[in-house]
């Protein structure tokens, strides 16, 4: 059973109107998401501008704020280990999380951008980092998270269901 709804993953299609998202008629009994959040560099006609309005009406995801009221979301730029922590913390709801006063991992001080997130993800065991010599652990926070993390982070992010790979 996924505990944190990771469906959204596989199933979600909405559809923009102006100024709100609306879910599609076949999950019509979900409530209606206000997007309050534009990205000047999202156009209503780019590939993903449905389910990146999504992320942002959401709150999983807030862009970059360029000055003016105005935010990007650089949809053709990678994102790092460390935003993919906020996405998935935010997707959960954000629940309440008080991070550990020393790190579980060596090259995320508590002061770094999205500790919160990342710990909370070493807590919930959806991220294990890298192990080194030692006994200690890395996260690499601003690496691009390569496609093989994301599947784990994922898998572990909706409890590991039961599940049998096919034969390859």
């Amino acid at each position: 059973m996924f505990r944190r709804g990771v469906a959204w993953l596989v199933a979600v299609v909405v559809v923009v109107v102006p100024g709100l998202l609306v879910v599609p008629s076949a999950v019509a009994a979900d409530p209606v998401v206000e997007n309050v959040v534009s990205f000047s560099d999202v156009p209503a006609e780019s590939q993903f501008a449905t389910e990146i309005s999504w992320l942002a009406a959401s709150g999983i995801s807030t862009g970059w704020d360029v000055g003016g009221g105005v935010r990007q979301y650089r949809p053709l730029e990678s994102i790092a280990r460390n935003a993919m922590a906020a996405f998935l913390y935010r997707h959960a709801g954000s629940p309440a999380f008080t991070p550990p006063t020393v790190s579980p991992f060596t090259d995320v001080p508590v002061e770094a951008a999205f500790y919160k997130e990342i710990t909370w993800l070493a807590s919930e065991g959806i991220s294990t980092g890298w192990a080194l010599d030692g006994g200690v652990r890395e996260y690499r926070p601003l690496s691009p998270i390569a496609r093989d993390a994301m599947a784990a982070f994922l898998y572990r992010y909706a409890d590991k269901p039961a599940f049998t790979a096919p034969p390859v």
